[in-house]
């Protein structure tokens, strides 16, 4: 191989290749550059190469922003719960209603069974934006869900076991989803 210079344009070289077998083929040529006479074009590419990952970066921080900007409805709701069944577990009178009723009670049937005022307390201190259905169960029962929702339904539960007179341990489960 020897490089040899096209006369047309200053700034390039070919390097030829004879192939010894054949003395009549052409010689080809290939194009190899010269990397310090293109300095200029080279430090081009390089700046159109970290303008293009700026650009990327500022877009990926605008999507980003956009996805935090939701709502986190399960923290809100989490927080909701816990704060309806410490309720429940706390107030002397509901705690007493919850282990005097018989089991298992579903959302419907909270009125007829002597926990109206937990179903009242349920519903006072949920949020506009929810609806959330409880369910009282035996300790050892799985205490499903008894509706088919399309939403995330978010549940919670709490044990009452005993108050100063009464031990008869159940869980109340509340079922809450965005609505």
């Amino acid at each position: 191989m020897d490089f040899k210079k096209n006369p047309k344009q200053k700034n390039q070289r070919f390097f030829v290749m004879n192939f010894k077998k054949n003395p009549k083929q052409k010689k080809k040529r290939f194009f190899v550059m010269d990397f310090k006479k293109n300095k200029r074009g080279w430090i081009r590419i390089v700046e159109v190469f970290i303008s293009i990952l700026l650009m990327t970066g500022v877009l990926m921080l605008v999507i980003d922003r956009d996805v935090f900007e939701e709502r986190d409805v399960s923290l809100e709701i989490h927080e909701m719960q816990i704060s309806i069944l410490r309720n429940v577990e706390l107030d002397n009178s509901l705690r007493g209603d919850v282990l005097l009723a018989s089991l298992p009670v579903s959302w419907n049937n909270f009125g007829t069974s002597g926990l109206t005022s937990v179903r009242d307390e349920i519903i006072s201190r949920t949020s506009a934006d929810f609806i959330c259905e409880a369910k009282l169960c035996s300790l050892q029962d799985n205490c499903l869900f008894d509706n088919s929702i399309e939403e995330n339904v978010y549940v919670q539960r709490v044990i009452i076991a005993a108050d100063l007179e009464i031990y008869s341990p159940r869980q109340l489960k509340l079922f809450c989803w965005s609505g």
